[in-house]
């Protein structure tokens, strides 16, 4: 996967508000690099003011604004990693070799999916999406 389709990725999740899944891609995406801290800080804050929000603490304009200014944070960051990638080939190759398929389990779009689970069910049965599976 190329990085301008990883950055796109993680636009499109922040744009269907699924903000903790974009932070997530995105401490998957700078994992070992000096801007791995940016995301941490990103991620903080979200923590921080959905906590808030579930005491009450903060009033639903202050709770907008805050995870405003986390997705603008994010996007600026994208922004900014795209645009080095652009000028550094060798940046550019090394994140699309770590974004590989390679080694890792890519599931998108997928509703009820379990991967290397260690489930144990004892013999008994289990339900998955509404479905009864027996294990035997």
């Amino acid at each position: 996967m190329s990085i301008e389709d990883y950055c796109s990725h993680i636009g499109d999740l922040i744009g269907r508000d699924e903000l903790k899944m974009a932070i997530q891609e995105l401490h998957q995406l700078l994992k070992g690099t000096p801007r791995l801290d940016e995301a941490i800080v990103q991620s903080a804050r979200y923590n921080d003011i959905m906590k808030q929000i579930r005491l009450g603490a903060v009033s639903f304009d202050e709770a907008n604004l805050t995870k405003n200014q986390i997705r603008m944070g994010i996007l600026n960051l994208l922004a900014e990693i795209e645009e080095q990638a652009e000028g550094n080939k060798a940046l550019s190759a090394e994140i699309e070799k770590s974004l590989s398929s390679e080694g890792r389990n890519i599931i998108q779009n997928s509703t009820n999916v379990v991967v290397d689970s260690k489930v144990d069910t004892g013999g008994g049965d289990f339900i998955v999406g509404g479905s009864k599976n027996t294990d035997k």
